[in-house]
């Protein structure tokens, strides 16, 4: 017997339709929900980054200050070995040494009055005469004697009542023209001892630059290399 399906087919279709209509409130629900716990996340996202922001900022700012004390520090240590050396400068040049030269004819020291000088020069043949005892003793009586000399010229200035034993000897000609003079003699001196070709020349040369006055009094050494004067030197 034929069936009439034309309203269970009605009937189904609009069960279906419920059915969908029933689904899509779900799904836009879903995506709510799910857009919701996305913006959930992207606020705990920020607010994680806003409450990390201060620590960073303090972590940069501790390190740049940690940068510029190394930098103080630094630069205030190379102040302080500037200084030294600065110092060591000042009291090397300005203090004279305490050990007297050895060598016959070194300068005294500078701007020297005449008992000034006159003392110094007695201690360096001091100096010298204790070193030649211990060293080449048969030299030693020559020596002695230019001791001697220094100190009976020292005494007679400390008895002195002149004013030039008070002035520096740079300012007195007469003390120049001496101390040339004295130079010159200690050098020939020396060139008639001298076997060695080159120093014999050297020292011929001196003599002859002393007397034609290229090498001045002062209390420089003339560089003489080659018999030729090269240069003047405070030591």
């Amino acid at each position: 017997m034929p069936v009439d399906d034309s309203e269970s087919e009605c009937s189904a279709r609009f069960e279906d339709s419920n059915e969908t209509d029933d689904l899509l409130p779900h799904q836009d629900q879903d995506a709510a929900e799910a857009d919701v716990a996305d913006r959930t996340q992207d606020d705990d996202d920020s607010s994680a980054s806003d409450d990390n922001s201060p620590t960073l900022d303090y972590d940069a700012a501790k390190e740049n200050e940690l940068q510029l004390i190394e930098q103080a520090r630094i630069e205030q240590e190379t102040q302080d070995i500037e200084a030294n050396w600065r110092r060591r400068l000042r009291t090397s040049t300005s203090t004279p040494s305490d050990a007297s030269s050895l060598v016959i004819g070194a300068p005294l020291g500078k701007n020297l009055t005449a008992i000034e000088a006159a003392s110094h020069l007695v201690t360096q043949w001091e100096a010298i005469y204790n070193q030649t005892l211990s060293s080449t003793p048969a030299g030693a009586p020559s020596v002695l004697e230019s001791l001697t000399q220094a100190r009976t010229q020292l005494a007679a200035l400390q008895s002195s009542v002149t004013e030039d034993v008070e002035t520096p000897l740079n300012s007195l000609r007469d003390h120049k023209q001496t101390s040339i003079a004295s130079r010159i003699q200690t050098l020939e001196a020396a060139l008639e001892e001298s076997t060695f070709p080159p120093e014999h020349a050297n020292i011929s040369a001196a003599i002859s630059l002393y007397r034609a006055s290229r090498i001045p009094y002062s209390s420089n050494w003339a560089i003489i290399y080659a018999s030729h004067l090269v240069d003047f030197a405070p030591t």
